[in-house]
C-alpha cells in the first residue's frame, strides 16, 4: 500500500484451477483399474479443444495412487493413447470387459468431422492378468448397430453373462441392444417406456447398484442434469423412476445439461459413488450415503457366513442350507458360476486368480430365496 494508492503483486494465474480437474468442455468420465494396482483409475473424455497442432478431443488419464477408501487421482497425461491424431470432435470412453476374460477393455464413443452420428469401437486389452492394461489404437474393432440416428451416449453392461448395450438418443429415448461379436441386435425401442421427451433431451445412462441391494439400477439424466434411478431395472416392470437427491438436503442432484454419468466404489463400504462430468469440463463427485434396503421378512430364513472379509483370496463359506453361489465383479461380469455349498459345512472358495477389488456374491437356495454379500479382495 503505497502513498499513491493500492498496489498488488501478481502471484498466480491459475488460482484454485491447478487443484481441480478441468478438461475444457463436455467431460465424460469412466473408472476402472487400468494401472494394475487394484484401485479404480479415472479416464475423462473431452469435447474438442485447442491443442498446439490444432483442435481435437482427447482422453485425460488420472491414475489412482491413493487407497481403496481415500482415492488420489494423479494426472498422467492429457492425451492418453495419442487420440488427438484422430481429430475427433468428442470422445466418450467406457472401461468394460467386452469379451468375458476378466480384463477391462476400452470402448470409444466418438464423433468425427464427417457428421453427427455416434461411432462405437472397442480396443481389446492385450495385457497379461494383473498387469497394467495395454490398448492399441490400430487394432480397434468397429461396433455395428442399427437405429442409431440421433444417438448420444451409450453404456455396456453384463446381464446374466450376456453383453447388453443401452443407447440414449439426443431426443430423450433409450434403446436396448443384445451384443454378439461386436454386432448389436435391437431388442427394444423406448426401453422401460423411456421415450422421446423434450425435457430429457441429450441424456446420459449408466448401470450400477446404487442402493446396495445386490441388484443393478439404471440411472439416466434429463436436460437439467437431474438424475433418475430405475431400481432393479432388469427384474421389475415398474417404469416410474426415482429422483436422486443430495444427502440430508432433500434437493435433487443437478449437474446441468449434457451431464455424463459414471460410478465407482471409492469408499470403505464398497458403495457405488457417483461421478458427474459437466459441459464445462469439470467433474462432480457425490458420495453414496444410501443404506441397503431392509430385507423383507421370510420364512425359513437363509443365513450365510463368509470370512475373512477382506480376504487375501481364500474364503470360508458356511450356510444353514444347500445353496449355489455366483460371484460378480464390480463391472457386473460373472467370475464364479454355480459354486455348490452344502449346509452346515465349512467350505473353502479360492479366488486367488482374481484381481484385488470389490465383488458381489449372490447366494440362492433351492426354494429361490436369495441374498447378496460384498466381498473385498486385497
Amino acid at each position: 500500500n503505497a502513498a499513491s494508492g493500492f498496489q498488488f503483486e501478481f502471484i498466480q494465474e491459475n488460482f484454485l484451477q491447478d487443484q481441480m480437474i478441468d478438461v475444457g468442455e463436455n467431460a465424460s468420465p469412466t473408472l476402472a483399474d487400468i494401472s494394475g494396482n487394484g484401485l479404480p483409475d479415472l479416464l475423462i473424455g473431452s469435447g474438442i479443444r485447442q491443442l498446439a497442432d490444432g483442435a481435437a478431443a482427447t482422453i485425460y488419464y488420472y491414475q489412482n495412487i491413493g487407497t481403496a477408501s481415500s482415492p488420489v487421482f494423479d494426472l498422467v497425461t492429457d492425451d492418453w493413447l495419442s487420440l488427438s491424431i484422430e481429430r475427433y470432435r468428442s470422445i466418450k470412453p467406457q472401461l468394460m470387459d467386452m469379451n468375458g476374460n476378466g480384463k477391462v477393455d476400452l470402448v470409444l464413443n466418438t464423433l468425427d468431422n464427417t457428421g453427427n452420428q455416434m461411432q462405437l469401437k472397442v480396443l481389446i486389452n492385450t495385457a497379461s492378468d494383473n498387469e497394467q492394461s495395454s490398448f492399441t489404437l490400430g487394432s480397434a474393432q468397429n461396433i455395428s448397430l442399427n437405429n442409431v440416428a440421433n444417438a448420444n451416449t451409450h453404456f455396456f453392461y453384463d446381464q446374466n453373462n450376456n453383453l447388453r448395450l443401452l443407447v440414449a438418443l439426443s431426443t430423450g429415448s433409450v434403446n436396448l441392444y443384445d451384443m454378439q461379436d461386436n454386432v448389436g441386435q435391437l431388442i427394444e425401442e423406448n426401453y422401460l417406456n423411456i421415450n422421446d421427451d423434450f425435457n430429457r433431451r441429450n441424456p446420459s445412462v449408466t448401470v450400477a447398484d446404487i442402493d446396495g441391494s445386490g441388484e443393478s439400477d439404471l440411472l439416466i439424466t434429463d436436460a437439467r442434469g437431474m438424475i433418475y434411478a430405475y431400481r432393479n431395472f432388469q427384474n421389475t416392470t415398474v417404469s416410474e423412476p426415482e429422483v436422486l437427491e443430495r444427502w440430508k438436503a432433500n434437493l435433487p442432484i443437478k449437474g446441468g445439461n449434457f451431464t455424463k454419468l459414471a460410478t465407482a466404489p471409492i469408499n470403505e463400504a464398497g458403495k457405488s459413488d457417483l461421478f458427474l462430468g459437466s459441459a464445462q469440463g469439470g467433474i462432480l463427485l457425490y458420495r453414496n450415503e444410501n443404506e441397503p434396503p431392509a430385507s423383507p421378512p421370510v420364512t425359513n430364513e437363509l443365513s450365510i457366513d463368509i470370512y475373512p472379509n477382506p480376504s487375501d483370496g481364500i474364503l470360508s463359506v458356511k450356510t444353514n442350507k444347500n445353496v449355489q453361489l455366483n460371484l460378480y465383479s464390480n463391472l457386473g461380469q460373472l467370475v464364479v458360476k454355480d459354486f455348490n455349498i452344502i449346509a452346515e459345512t465349512d467350505q473353502k472358495l479360492s479366488l486367488i486368480h482374481l484381481k484385488p477389488g470389490i465383488y458381489i456374491a449372490q447366494i440362492r437356495d433351492e426354494s429361490g430365496i436369495r441374498i447378496s454379500r460384498k466381498i473385498f479382495l486385497k
